[in-house]
């Protein structure tokens, strides 16, 4: 029970709090100044994100021991990543940006599976999982990169939408700390909503493509390493894929974003439902 009440105070209240003042602060810069507050929103989350976790969750090992504590790295190595990107707009220097997600993704992935690889996990299997786990980050860090450079206050609402469906389909498969680290991600994105609705045209900025690097790694350490069914990951991936491509403003006005808000749930109730239909029995967890 006081593990209970310090993930909600220090994991999900907390940054809650301190995203809302973060956003709050940066957004009443000027226009003009809309690097300068991406970067600062780039360095900002993942430092929340990073803090609620330590200290809210569970302090995963350092150095890692195992491959679940590698997802908390490989999402800072993609905070830095994310800073980079708001400086690039196209051309040879986001074709490069593009190949380092990859490698971060692949490579991280690859740790992540490490002790499971070296007890013989055969290596075509492994291979097609790793493939599997890059290719959805990296749609995910797509649709992030576009979500984030939206304006106004559906984006963030349909982040949290979609990633949350990560966090049932883990809990219900028996993964506490793997269900309340999304949670920690809706924590520090959500409170973009609440600012837009005064600056709503201001937008989050690529930093948000941070969240990407990290979903991946828990999607596939809950589905490799763990219970969660793989199809219920992939269907959580395809829902954070429905809000980049839902985006661009085709879905104008409150019956567009209801339309839209119904696009990107659906993949990931239909997870979270295949998650409740394939618990572990007991004693499986």
């Amino acid at each position: 029970m006081e593990s209970m009440q310090r993930a909600l105070a220090l994991g999900i209240a907390a940054p809650v709090a301190a995203a809302t003042v973060l956003f709050w602060l940066l957004w009443r810069a000027k226009p003009e100044e809309a690097r300068v507050r991406h970067v600062a929103t780039a360095i900002g989350l993942p430092v929340l994100f990073a803090s609620a976790w330590v200290f809210g969750i569970e302090r995963p090992s350092f150095p890692p021991t195992s491959g679940a504590d590698w997802v908390l790295p490989i999402a800072l190595a993609g905070g830095l990543i994310a800073v980079a990107a708001c400086f690039v707009r196209g051309g040879a220097a986001d074709t490069t940006l593009w190949i380092l997600r990859a490698l971060l993704v692949a490579g991280g992935t690859a740790i992540v599976a490490r002790n499971r690889i070296a007890n013989g996990w055969p290596a075509a299997e492994a291979a097609a999982w790793i493939a599997g786990a890059t290719a959805a980050g990296l749609a995910a860090w797509w649709a992030l990169d576009r979500a984030g450079r939206e304006s106004g206050g559906a984006a963030p609402i349909l982040v949290v939408l979609a990633v949350a469906s990560s966090s049932v389909a883990a809990v219900l498969t028996g993964h506490i700390s793997a269900a309340l680290t999304p949670a920690v991600l809706c924590a520090v994105i959500g409170p973009a909503f609440l600012v837009a609705l005064r600056r709503p045209a201001i937008s989050m900025g690529p930093g948000i493509g941070f969240g990407a690097a990290f979903l991946a790694g828990n999607w596939f350490a809950t589905s490799v390493l763990g219970e969660t069914p793989w199809l219920s990951n992939l269907l959580a991936a395809v829902s954070v894929v429905a809000v980049g491509a839902t985006s661009g403003g085709r879905f104008a006005g409150w019956k567009g974003n209801l339309l839209r808000g119904g696009i990107v749930a659906a993949p990931g109730i239909a997870g979270v439902g295949w998650a409740l239909l394939n618990q572990p029995g007991p004693g499986e967890y």
